[in-house]
């Protein structure tokens, strides 16, 4: 009797917790009932941004920054409970060029755009993966602020993530100059991430330099070590009034490095500050320089 009364008993406990185990399992599996971003919820609204500010027409900053939300309310950030749904996330491009990585940031700021036009666009992305759909919103601007400069061009290189390493090429060129005769251009870069593969000064006829005539003298220095690049330029027996305008006058040729795994990275091309032109008499003229980035993403 004693053992039939501990079977009893026992099968009762063994029942309230398999009963228990499998309420507490259904309530997990369970959906919840006002999920956002289930495409089954009556009140699903597909992923939509829109831009609240950015540049316009022509910009005379040196940087720009861009803001966004998503266009419901309900999916925004200060009305959406991120803890339990997850986070809307982001991604950007250029003039139709690689995407970003995608992040929860509803802005970017641009420090490193060359005097051009640029073509931004803008995209969002659910928790659960679902994507906004074409066309992406946009803003669309040109770029003028910089005068009396040395510019990188493009200033901007975006390269992909790959453990094998990419090579890109930049232009050294100077923004509205007047009367310029020589120049002294120091580079600064990262030698553990980027190599300099190879340079040419650009004295053909037709080139920047080459406009007053005469002849190109150059004398180029790397150290590869420390990861510095000094140029001296100057344009002898041409005309009188020097070099006016603006144009590129070198190329560079970089290696990035193989990274030790895949991994997002940034490299800088910095111009140190010694960097001059001198006018036709001889004067030296300071210049502001339009450094660059390279974004490994």
């Amino acid at each position: 009797m004693k053992k039939l009364t501990h079977s009893i008993a026992f099968s009762r406990f063994t029942l309230i917790v398999i009963l228990g185990l499998m309420s507490w399992t259904c309530d997990i599996l369970q959906p919840l009932p006002d999920n956002p971003y289930d495409p089954l919820n009556p009140d699903f609204i597909e992923p939509e941004t829109r831009i609240l500010s950015g540049p316009s027409g022509t910009s005379s900053s040196k940087e720009v920054t861009i803001t966004w939300q998503q266009k419901n309310p309900v999916y925004r950030s200060d009305t959406l409970n991120t803890d339990l749904y997850g986070e809307i996330t982001y991604s950007y491009r250029f003039n139709e060029g690689s995407w970003s990585l995608f992040s929860p940031d509803t802005f970017v700021t641009l420090p490193y755009l060359d005097d051009t036009s640029y073509f931004f666009q803008i995209m969002s992305r659910y928790p659960t993966n679902i994507m906004e759909d074409e066309p992406y919103p946009s803003r669309s601007w040109t770029m003028d602020a910089y005068s009396s400069s040395l510019m990188l061009s493009p200033r901007t290189t975006i390269l992909p993530v790959t453990t094998e390493g990419s090579e890109f090429g930049v232009t050294v060129g100077l923004e509205e100059v007047s009367g310029m005769m020589g120049a002294h251009v120091e580079l600064t870069y990262d030698p553990v991430g980027l190599r300099l593969m190879d340079y040419a000064v650009l004295d053909s006829a037709g080139d920047f330099l080459m406009q007053g005539g005469g002849s190109v003298i150059d004398f180029v220095e790397v150290d590869s070590i420390t990861g510095l690049l000094a140029v001296d330029v100057a344009v002898v027996t041409g005309d009188a009034g020097g070099l006016n305008g603006s144009g590129d006058f070198m190329e560079l040729w970089f290696e990035q490095l193989p990274l030790d795994s895949v991994s997002v990275d940034t490299f800088y091309l910095d111009f140190g500050d010694d960097s001059h032109i001198r006018s036709v008499d001889n004067d030296e003229i300071m210049l502001d320089g339009a450094d660059g980035v390279i974004y490994v993403w």
